[in-house]
């Protein structure tokens, strides 16, 4: 095969360019109907496919091709727009966002900066808070981190198959293709992130594009079919555009849709009678600026809907946005792309600075997250503030035996905690506690896993890592005999929990519940050791946008309150649950307490969501820092008599004295 000719330049894939960041640019604004617009990702993907396969099967068969010129070009392309992108997502986000929130941010921008976003935003996917974790303004990086790991690795590919193979290096192409596509539709049965974010899942869209050169070289196309070719491959990316969402499985087969159109878009040229659809003045600049313009629209996205809040999802506001972007990008190409383009020196004089910009970054954002997110930012008041609005899993030390220590640290241990995510939430309303009775607390804790002798969750990825954790705290604490407490996400598991030491036993979860709890009644409450149920609380299920609850160092629009929840309605989801657990307490009345945190967050009648501006709940049904401490001030002489073994306990839901716990001004 032989490409002896340089690549000229193509109007018509500015054209595709400019389909594709429209595509997504629009999906993202939500503006119908593109609701499948997350495809031009991988239309992206084949033109760089092509392009670059191209570049590097042209310059090897003139005896220019040089890997070092290759990646010095590859960096000047690229490099100087994403930084700029980075230093301005950085900035705003110190200037706007909350500790908590920027403290992620920073995090997020690291493995953007080490190109494996992809990587880093995949295994995040998995993470037990993960639905309800806000947009990062640097998500969109993911994609171009693949592309980053494909020209890592395809020139050496493709030199070699052309070295080895010759004319069957088309053979090998398709079959890296082929094998990709196997790999992207079994991961996506398994693992729908994986098959997203992972490169092995992606590698089919850029050898698709790769294999349009073969084509070309093949067939002698008239004009009419070239326009037939261009109509069908316009076509396969309208469909895609137009009917997928993101509900659809994806990519896997539906990727071959807009993957396809591409390829036949590219492979018809640019001499045929749609040409001037993708080849016109407008569709042609806004190609050229793609690049950037993909860049800078995802944080103007996101922090515009943080900043306005629903006034960002007006018209105006979206319009404005487009204008905004457009403008950006534009003057981006001008001042920062181009120039940077039309150089030429040494692979060590760019990548010295590029690495050296890259790790000065790096510091500054570990820095900041090391930091807790730079709280400095924000006056004293707005501090406070914000730290009652994190998740109430707080104020944590580091600890050799737990997730973490709590209360008085350097006292002996003498309360430990033991559950899921609704576990963690409560070390906010212990650890006060905790320091009057002057005792440390460990929290051994789990999210997404029931952590009570006997107790597996089925269903779920990380079922055989909830056991060995399990295991190991039980381990844990059995070494102890200080107080338990026991905390889980009760009412939300379903049907999901499983008693492995009844295996053959088919019980509906309430029994489920009664075994593990009882199970590890009799495994950790040896010589009448005290252990602590607190019992489900108040699930609103409303989903505000958690990163609106707390302040950052300029104004931004707070979120609408979540509706109160109806006392009714907590007790009647919670009804047997309660009258279960006092039966088990009526069998350990001297052993078992139960602590009912529906007494110290809802009044009369109603359950607030939030309490003279602070937010309760830091999602669905995750307790704030505020809510947590709510629950612990209620419960403070209740909870130390606990820990101190002095009588008493936290009072049954039939107790009506809620009024006394729960004063109107604090409703």
């Amino acid at each position: 095969m032989h490409l002896v000719t340089k690549l000229s330049h193509r109007r018509d894939i500015d054209g595709l360019r400019a389909v594709a960041v429209l595509s997504v640019f629009f999906y993202h604004l939500d503006v119908p109907p593109f609701g499948g617009g997350f495809v031009g990702v991988d239309l992206f993907f084949v033109v760089s496919g092509y392009l670059i396969s191209r570049i590097i099967l042209s310059e090897a068969d003139r005896g220019e091709f040089s890997i070092q010129r290759f990646y010095e070009r590859r960096i000047r392309r690229l490099f100087p727009a994403a930084i700029a992108t980075i230093i301005g997502t950085l900035a705003i986000g110190a200037l706007w966002f909350s500790p908590g929130l920027f403290k992620g941010l920073t995090q997020d921008i690291v493995a953007t900066l080490g190109s494996v976003s992809n990587f880093y935003f995949w295994r995040g996917s998995h993470a037990y808070f993960a639905s309800s974790a806000d947009p990062s303004p640097v998500l969109h990086f993911w994609s171009l981190a693949v592309e980053e790991q494909f020209y890592l690795l395809w020139p050496v590919f493709i030199l070699l198959g052309r070295r080895l193979l010759g004319r069957a290096l088309p053979l090998l192409i398709l079959g890296s293709a082929v094998l990709s596509f196997g790999v992207a539709q079994a991961t996506l049965a398994t693992d729908s992130s994986g098959a997203f974010y992972l490169p092995t899942c992606r590698a089919f869209e850029f050898a698709i594009g790769s294999l349009v050169i073969f084509a070309e070289q093949r067939l002698n196309l008239s004009a009419g079919e070239r326009s037939l070719l261009a109509a069908a491959g316009l076509a396969l990316i309208g469909y895609a555009v137009i009917s997928f969402d993101s509900a659809t499985p994806f990519p896997g087969a539906n990727a071959l849709f807009p993957c396809l159109g591409a390829a036949c878009v590219i492979l018809a040229g640019d001499r045929h009678a749609l040409s001037p659809l993708l080849a016109n003045p407008l569709t042609a600049r806004i190609g050229l600026i793609s690049y950037s313009l993909y860049l800078v629209h995802w944080p103007l996205i996101v922090y515009a809907s943080y900043i306005m809040g629903d006034d960002a999802k007006s018209a105006v506001a979206k319009v404005l946005t487009v204008a905004l972007a457009m403008t950006l990008a534009e003057l981006m190409y001008q001042r920062i792309e181009k120039p940077y383009r039309a150089g030429r020196s040494s692979l060590l004089r760019v990548a010295g600075p590029a690495a050296a910009t890259i790790i000065s970054l790096a510091a500054i954002a570990f820095v900041a997250n090391r930091q807790d997110g730079w709280p400095w930012r924000l006056r004293a008041q707005a501090r406070e503030l914000a730290e009652l609005q994190r998740f109430g899993f707080w104020p944590c030390a580091r600890s050799a035996q737990s997730k973490c220590a709590f209360g008085s640290l350097s006292d002996p241990v003498g309360l430990q905690l033991l559950g899921d995510s609704f576990a963690e939430h409560y070390v906010a309303a212990l650890d006060p506690v905790a320091k009057r009775a002057a005792v440390r607390g460990e929290a051994y804790t789990a999210e997404g896993c029931p952590l009570l002798v006997g107790l597996v969750r089925t269903d779920f990825d990380g079922s055989q890592d909830c056991k060995r954790q399990r295991d190991s705290y039980l381990a844990a604490i059995r070494q102890s005999q200080s107080p338990i407490v026991l905390s889980q996400s009760w009412m939300t598991y379903g049907e999901s929990i499983h008693n492995e030491l009844a295996p053959d036993v088919k019980a509906p979860a309430l029994q489920i519940w009664r075994a593990g709890i009882e199970n590890t009644i009799h495994d950790l409450g040896g010589n009448g050791r005290r252990i602590l149920i607190i019992a489900p609380g108040v699930e609103p299920g409303c989903r505000s946008l958690m990163s609106r609850f707390a302040p950052g160092p300029l104004w931004h629009a707070p979120s609408k309150a979540c509706p109160s929840v109806p006392l009714d309605r907590v007790h009647g989801d919670n009804r047997e649950f309660y009258a279960m657990l006092e039966d088990i307490r009526s069998r350990y009345p001297s052993q078992l307490f139960i602590l009912y945190p529906e007494h110290y967050l809802c009044g009369e009648a109603e359950c607030p969501t939030a309490v003279g501006g602070l937010w309760l709940y830091w999602d669905v049904n995750h307790l704030t820092v505020a809510g947590a401490q709510r629950v612990g001030d209620g419960a403070s002489n209740q909870l130390l008599e606990f820990i101190r073994g002095q009588e008493g306990a936290p009072p049954h839901p039939s107790n009506r004295g809620r009024a006394e716990a729960i004063s109107t001004e604090r409703n």
